[in-house]
């Protein structure tokens, strides 16, 4: 038998290896451009005046940065006073890549525990402290009437 090199063939295996990886990262590298063009598109519009985006291209860089926009929103935005767990979940639900609604499901339970206890605590109280006529005990038609009257 004859002694055949093997060296060449792998080289050249080796090189088309080393060319699809860099082909890859390249492919790759484009979508991650292309995923992130619409936060590079909000960051340089926030920085942009009223007057600039209306007249501007939206992909253009600010011709004068101003953070305007940044002071009216924190100063006049309150969604965060509305619904303040729903903001922290979805940004838990972000950083973990745990859909927001198992998040919210997730929360049900300790959710009705925490107001049964303050619940039975506030019973408790009255209670012990005699209010609003606590020694008449618990009538469920009193209860209807008082959701009802609470409308």
């Amino acid at each position: 038998m004859t002694d055949v090199p093997l060296a060449p063939a792998r080289q050249s295996s080796n090189l088309g290896r080393i060319a699809l990886r860099w082909g890859l990262y390249a492919v790759l590298f484009l979508f991650a451009l292309y995923y992130l063009m619409p936060l590079f598109v909000m960051i340089t519009t926030s920085l942009k005046s009223l007057d600039e985006i209306r007249t501007g291209d939206l992909i253009a860089l600010p011709r004068e940065v101003t953070f305007d926009a940044w002071i009216k929103a924190w100063s006049g935005a309150c969604t965060g006073i509305l619904i303040p767990p729903s903001i922290a979940y979805i940004i838990i639900g972000l950083v973990l890549g745990v859909s927001a609604s198992t998040l919210f499901l997730a929360a049900a339970v300790p959710g009705v525990m925490i107001m049964l206890s303050i619940m039975i605590t506030n019973v408790v109280m009255n209670r012990i402290h005699g209010y609003e006529n606590a020694e008449a005990g618990f009538s469920f038609k009193r209860w209807l009437a008082a959701i009802y009257d609470g409308r």
